[in-house]
C-alpha cells in the first residue's frame, strides 16, 4: 500500500472539490489536480442538452511539461460573436516571479499565458467544417492511448445538443490530415510558437514523484463518451 505524506493528502482533499467541477483555471495548483476531468471536457458533457448553447474545447498536447495549448470557444456576450479564449502553458520561468509592492505573486512562472479574441458566427462555421471533417463530430477513437509525453489533440464539442470527444495522435495520418488546428491558428495572436511534433524518448524526461506531482507522467485512454474512467499510468 502506498503511504501518502501530510500535506499532499491535506491539498488533494481540497482541491479535489474544484476538480469535480471540471473547470480550467490559471491557478497551476488546482489545474493540476483537475486536468483529467478538463482534459476529457466532463464539464461540457454534463452541461450539454438540447437547446444550449454550443461550445468547444481543442487542446494540443506538446509533451504535457514542455507545452500544453487550450481553445477554449464559447457564445460571446455580444450577439453573433463567439469567445475565443487561448491558455498556453509551458515550462515556468522562475525569472517571472510577480512581486509589484504588496502584490507578490510566486505562481507567476507557472501560470498559462492567456489571450482572448472575439470572432463572428462566420468564422465559427469555418471551424465547424473542419471539425466536421476531421471527424470531430462523428464516432470517438475508441481506446486510443494519449501519453503525456506524447503529441495529441484531444477535440470536445457541445454542438445542437450532442456531446463529442475524440482525439488524435501523432504521427498518425489522423492527426496530420487536421484541418482544424490550422483554422485555430490563424485567431492565434499570442506569439508563441507551437511546440512541434518529434519522436520522444521517456528517457528524456526526469523521473517524477507521484506523491508531489502525480499529473506530470500520466497515460489515458479516449471512450465512449469523454475519456476512458481508467487512468492507464500516473
Amino acid at each position: 500500500m502506498r503511504h501518502y505524506r501530510t500535506p499532499y493528502l491535506a491539498v488533494l482533499a481540497v482541491i479535489l472539490l474544484a476538480a469535480c467541477a471540471a473547470q480550467q483555471t490559471t491557478n497551476p495548483v488546482v489545474r493540476k489536480f483537475s486536468w483529467f476531468a478538463y482534459l476529457g471536457a466532463e464539464d461540457i458533457r454534463r452541461q450539454c442538452e438540447p437547446g444550449g448553447l454550443d461550445r468547444y474545447r481543442l487542446i494540443y498536447n506538446g509533451v504535457y511539461m514542455e507545452q500544453v495549448r487550450v481553445y477554449e470557444i464559447t457564445p460571446s456576450n455580444e450577439s453573433g460573436r463567439f469567445d475565443v479564449r487561448i491558455e498556453i502553458s509551458e515550462q515556468p520561468d522562475l525569472s517571472n516571479i510577480v512581486i509589484d509592492g504588496n502584490d507578490i505573486d510566486l505562481l507567476a512562472p507557472w501560470r498559462p499565458d492567456v489571450t482572448v479574441i472575439s470572432v463572428p458566427a462566420d468564422q465559427i462555421a469555418v471551424l465547424e467544417r473542419a471539425l466536421t471533417a476531421d471527424g470531430v463530430f462523428g464516432p470517438p477513437a475508441k481506446g486510443l492511448e494519449l501519453s503525456s509525453v506524447d503529441f495529441y489533440w484531444a477535440a470536445a464539442a457541445c454542438r445542437g445538443g450532442e456531446f463529442h470527444f475524440t482525439g488524435y495522435l501523432w504521427p498518425d495520418e489522423g492527426f496530420k490530415s487536421l484541418a482544424f488546428p490550422q483554422v485555430l491558428a490563424a485567431w492565434d495572436f499570442t506569439g508563441i510558437a507551437v511546440n512541434p511534433p518529434r519522436k520522444t524518448d521517456p528517457l528524456e524526461f526526469p523521473p517524477h514523484d507521484p506523491d508531489q506531482d502525480p499529473n506530470n507522467s500520466f497515460q489515458v485512454r479516449v471512450g465512449d463518451n469523454g475519456l476512458s474512467n481508467s487512468l492507464l499510468r500516473n
